[in-house]
């Protein structure tokens, strides 16, 4: 099996050192909170006992790689990590990152909280937007401030500058509540998501 570059293992470790200085988070170090995520990550995916889940480069598989970054991705959009960088610089499947935030409407690149969802096909005029089923229109969800800029500078310049795309998503039936309450009980987000790519 293929395992993980240098390069791979510095972006997991920058995503947890941004994650790690978030307020919500509280001081601890870069060493305990890999240790804890490692973890919680081993448990969510029934590692058996005498497996242990590392970053080493010469043990951690790339499928493996991914799957923490998932699920690292899962916890900087659940806990509501505030940042100067995105989420989307950390992780290489962005359709991915764009479809958990649009389920939760937070920003995809503040990852601010009740983001407007973006239309990247705009609805056609005289269409009603709440009779339009909206699985036909590639979506974005972005904070107001985004959302106007990128109707100022246009969907090209703003992808280009932002590193974003939006997504087709259909999504299975769940309010915010039960989404929430099924993180709790460790389910994970992308049980309540699907996209066209396979999701």
């Amino acid at each position: 099996m293929k395992t993980i570059t240098h390069e791979m293992r510095k972006k997991a470790f920058a995503m947890m050192n941004e994650m790690k200085n978030d307020d919500k988070v509280g001081y601890i170090s870069l060493a305990h909170y890999y240790d804890a995520h490692k973890a919680n990550f081993m448990r969510m995916m029934d590692y058996p006992m005498d497996r242990v889940f590392t970053l080493r480069e010469d043990i951690c598989t790339v499928k493996e790689y991914n799957a923490f970054m998932d699920y690292l991705l899962e916890e900087w959009l659940s806990i509501g990590i505030q940042s100067d960088n995105s989420p989307v610089i950390y992780v290489d499947d962005i359709e991915r990152m764009v479809a958990m935030c649009l389920k939760l409407r937070i920003c995809a690149i503040t990852g601010r909280p009740n983001a407007d969802i973006h239309h990247v096909d705009p609805i056609k005029m005289g269409n009603d937007r709440t009779k339009v089923d909206h699985s036909n229109y590639r979506r974005m969800p972005l904070c107001r401030e985004l959302h106007i800029e990128c109707h100022a500078i246009g969907q090209e310049a703003f992808n280009a500058k932002y590193h974003v795309v939006g997504v087709y998503s259909h999504y299975h039936n769940g309010t915010k509540d039960e989404v929430d309450d099924h993180l709790r009980k460790g389910g994970k987000l992308t049980d309540y998501i699907e996209t066209e790519e396979g999701l």
